[in-house]
Order: C-alpha cells, then structure tokens, then sequence
C-alpha cells in the first residue's frame, strides 16, 4: 500500500511539473536574450574553453534568470550532488559534522550519485551566486551544513531553484527547499525536565551563538520551560555565547556568582568548558554544579565525569538529508523534516543538595614580632614621604624562598622600571605578596599618610616573614 501511494504522489507532482516545463527557458530563448549564437550558450552552459570567462558568466547568470537551471536539473543526468559546509569541522571522527556527512554520503552512493563537499566561506558566497555556481558545476541538488542566518547565500535561497536541504536553518514559501534537524524544544525540555527532577531551580543556560536558529529555538526553548516547571527566569542566568569551550571562561562565573545550581550548554563542546571551569574555580561536577550538554558528539563520554547530554542521531540526519534531497530533485516537495532528540545520562549530573553551613571556629590571637614584617608601595607626587620611609623598610629582612610555602610570597623587587612605565608612580622599596598581618605601627602611620590607589599607585600589600 505504501508503494502504491507513493507512486501516485510522484506521478501527480511530476505532472505539474511537466505542465510548468513548457514555460521554461530554452537555450534558444538564452541565445536570443543575449545576441549571440545558440553554439555558444550550449558552451557556456557546458564549461567549454573556447569562449571568455564573462561570456561564459553572462551565459550562466542569463540561464538561472530565466529559469534554464531548473529545467535542466530535473533531467539528472549528471547525477552530481554537493555538500556546502560553513563553520562547521566535518573531517575527523570526533567531530559534530562527521557522522552527518558520512550519512548522505553512504546513502547517496548507494543510489548511484556523485557526491562533492566543498567548504565555503562568507568571501565565497559573496564572489559565487548560488544558483549560478550550481549550473556551472553541474550539479542536480545541494546539502548546506553550517549556515547562518544573515549568510548571503541563505539570501538568495529565498528564490532559488535549485533542489536543496539545509540543516538547522529554514526558508519559507520555497517548495525547492526543504529542511532537515533534530527537535530542539523537545531536547531542551528534555534538559530542563531532568534537572527539576534532580530537584535543581536555579538552572543556567549557556547557548550557542546569537545569529542561528537554532540557537534561537533553543532559547525560546529554555523560557517555555522553565515557565512549565515553573521555575523562575533569571537574565543573569541566561546568554548567548559561541558553539567553542571558551567561550564557557566568559559566562560560568557569572552563572556561579547568581548562585545557579545546574548548566544547560548549547552544544558539548561548551559543556567540556563549563566542567573545566567550575573545576578551577573550585566547583565539583556533579556535587556543587550539575552540567548538561547537547549533541552527544564522542567526547562526550570520554570527559571527565562523562557528561549528561542530548543526543543528535547525525548519521541519521545525514540519510534523512540525502532522501529528501532526492525527493526533491524528482519534484516532490517536501518541507521540514525533524528527528526526536534523546537525553543520554550520565554523571555529569546529581540530584541537588543544599550546601552545609560550616560553623567558623574563632582563631587564637598570634603575637607577630614587629620586625619579621615587610610591606611594599610605589610613591608618586609624595615624594617627601620616600626618605622616611625607606630608611624603616630598610631595617626589614627580605623574604626568601623558604618563605613561599608559609605566606604566599611572590618575590621581591627593587627594581620597578616595568610596572613604572604602566603608569606615573615613581618606583620605590615593593614586596609583592599575600597575608593579612598586621604592620609595624610607625611604618602603617606611614603608609597610609599616602592615598593608596591615587595616580598609579599600588595598593598595599603585607605578608608575615619568619
């Protein structure tokens, strides 16, 4: 039965097609357009090098406005297809794009089709019209990976006619382009679900970039909910950042100043971040902050702990993309196409414990022999001060390495040229370190005769010596 149906649909929209075909472009109608021969439009049409790039461009430029490229492209007869990728890496196992290409390209191979990737950039599409360059290469029908939004090409796509699937990103009112993608607002709910079950509320999200829509429905993805669980939104909890690790540096500590109990990430490699970075702030995932990526791309289980994610089935997505490109090339238009998004647990994530407050014991008081202290500054339009105060710090031992371990001590410098030309201060006697002891009474009187923090002069710093 379903073969049957199927068939009747392809024979009814190949119909309509066909009724259309007579209303299309020939090359007699391209040569007649251009003043010259039909010779010569059959040349630039076919890559031949007996005539100049313009002519040639002129040709091919002529043909896409007159509509030559579609009727051409429904003969397939060079059974060629392309895969355009854009900020998107493809070629190594671990990465996002891999598994997508291998996938249309095992089903395409199997139907006896040619399939080329070509890695494009911004520059490129602005040298290269789209339907231009699809006729000029001869190609039935296009994948784009990897777009974005305000892409030239995504553009031009609003009236192509060329038989293409992209991924992640939609046109409408085009029956020549189809979409392919994973449910986002299913596997955002999914994240946020989890989370709430874990009994977490105060839940961050960290998404992908500004100008993409998946980004876009992932966020919207987010408030709808959160208001579902009935959860509050807080802004600070929430941006936009890139699809990179680093990008995890510039947000988790704002995320963990508000207090957020659980991150959401706009993809896994974010995710790698986040674990980074709350491990070096001192944050223990899962026990202190629970953390969910998106994707489920290898390293996902190789991080450590393995990571909580939504799963993307890429290899899948690859084949749906090539059977919708084929229905597409033999007219059947179909329009968007998503596959379920499946949480994938791991330890990433555990149920949230409120944090245990710590009783501080009180500290016995230490007496400190005055002249094991040192301290440091920079002078500036206070020279009167300098003499007096060098001759007290004269008197002081200078720390040694020994010390490093007991107060934190950087180093000692009397020679300040490189922190002096950052700004006005007049260099002066500086021991750079750490501690909270308390200085000798004549050298803090005069310390703070100086206004610390006025034209480029250091904050002060102590540290006990032994």
């Amino acid at each position: 039965m379903k073969t049957e149906i199927r068939f009747y649909i392809i024979r009814e929209v190949s119909n309509n097609y066909n009724k259309e075909d007579k209303d299309l472009a020939t090359i007699k109608d391209i040569a007649n357009r251009l003043g010259v021969s039909v010779s010569t439009v059959s040349k630039g049409l076919n890559g031949a090098s007996d005539i100049s790039d313009e002519l040639r461009q002129m040709v091919l430029d002529t043909a896409v406005e007159m509509g030559y490229a579609t009727k051409r492209s429904k003969k397939v007869e060079n059974r060629k297809l392309a895969i355009f990728i854009e900020n998107m890496d493809y070629e190594a196992a671990t990465q996002f794009g891999y598994e997508i290409v291998l996938g249309f390209k095992q089903n395409a191979f199997r139907h006896n089709w040619d399939v080329t990737v070509i890695p494009v950039t911004p520059a490129f599409q602005l040298a290269e019209k789209y339907d231009t360059y699809m006729l000029k290469n001869g190609f039935c029908g296009a994948f784009l990976v990897g777009f974005a939004l305000h892409d030239e090409w995504m553009k031009q796509l609003e009236q192509t006619t060329m038989p293409t699937v992209l991924f992640d990103n939609y046109i409408k009112k085009n029956p020549n382009v189809a979409y392919i993608g994973t449910d986002n607002y299913e596997g955002i709910d999914a994240a946020v679900d989890h989370l709430y079950t874990l009994g977490h509320k105060k839940i961050a999200f960290l998404n992908g970039s500004l100008h993409s829509m998946v980004s876009e429905q992932r966020q919207e993805a987010y408030y709808n909910s959160m208001k579902a669980h009935g959860l509050e939104i807080n802004e600070d909890l929430t941006v936009y950042g890139y699809y990179v690790a680093d990008s995890a540096k510039y947000h988790v500590p704002t995320f963990l100043g508000a207090g957020a109990t659980a991150i959401i990430c706009g993809n896994d490699l974010i995710a790698s971040g986040v674990i980074t970075e709350c491990k070096l702030r001192g944050f223990r995932v899962p026990e202190d902050i629970s953390v969910v990526g998106f994707d489920d791309i290898p390293i996902s289980s190789m991080l450590e702990p393995p990571l909580t994610t939504i799963r993307q089935e890429r290899s899948e997505l690859g084949k749906c993309a090539y059977v919708i490109l084929n229905s597409l090339v033999h007219h059947i238009p179909i329009c968007r196409t998503q596959l379920r998004a499946t949480l994938i647990e791991r330890e990433s994530t555990a149920r949230y414990q409120a944090p245990v407050q710590k009783k501080i014991r009180s500290q016995k008081k230490i007496r400190r022999p005055q002249n094991l202290w040192a301290g440091g500054f920079f002078l500036s339009q206070h020279k009167n001060k300098k003499p007096q105060m060098l001759n007290e710090l004269q008197h002081l031992r200078p720390l040694n390495a020994g010390d490093r371990n007991r107060t934190g001590t950087v180093s000692l410098q009397q020679d300040f040229k490189s922190c002096a030309s950052a700004s006005s201060a007049t260099p002066a006697y500086m021991i750079m370190g750490r501690g909270g002891f308390e200085p000798p009474k004549q050298v803090a009187a005069d310390l703070q005769s100086v206004p610390f923090g006025h034209s480029g002069i250091c904050p002060f710093l102590s540290a006990q010596m032994s």
